[in-house]
């Protein structure tokens, strides 16, 4: 068993606590974790979506980069990267939206969340390097109708954890 030293520990959790906290703020997302609110059967008083797309496939997430989250990496001496299809340019990623399903009810009614399903991005995912440590966050499910988004947490390649809530 390999052992996980003081800096890989604490590499990952600084990954974490900077993701919880306010590094993304998700900009677009051009369709839909754990949780998924689904739709009840027609005998209950909810209303007829405004549309639903069963299969999504292809596309993209773009998110932000915040200033308080690079700020945050450089003062830990982190380096952030990406990791299989994924795209790093200027201040935003881009993950592939791999597979999922949304439905969308009018914001204007009283049903919410109004946004339901999952959208996964499978084989793409955001690194964080420091000296020979490297975090990698990946394969994430992000689920639009509770703004979260969960994923696997490698480190140095090894699984420290699965479809671990990240951030939201």
């Amino acid at each position: 068993m390999r052992k996980i030293t003081k800096t890989t520990v604490s590499l990952a959790a600084a990954g974490a606590i900077i993701l919880g906290g306010a590094g993304f703020g998700i900009t677009a997302a051009n369709a839909a974790t754990p949780t998924v609110h689904t739709v009840a059967s027609s005998s209950s008083k909810i209303p007829a979506p405004v549309a639903s797309v069963p299969e999504v496939k292809g596309g993209n997430t773009s998110v932000a980069l915040d200033s308080g989250f690079t700020d945050a990496l450089k003062a830990l001496g982190l380096t952030p990267g990406v990791s299989g299809s994924a795209k790093l340019d200027g201040g935003a990623v881009s993950f592939p939206i791999t597979a999922g399903s949304v439905t969308y009810w009018s914001p204007d009614g009283s049903y919410r969340p109004y946004v339901q399903g999952l959208l996964n991005h499978n084989g793409s995912g955001l690194t964080l390097a420091a000296g020979s440590t490297t975090v990698t966050l990946e394969n994430f499910v992000v689920n639009p109708g509770s703004s979260k988004l969960y994923g696997d947490v490698l480190v140095n390649g090894e699984v420290a954890a699965s479809n671990a809530y990240l951030f939201s």
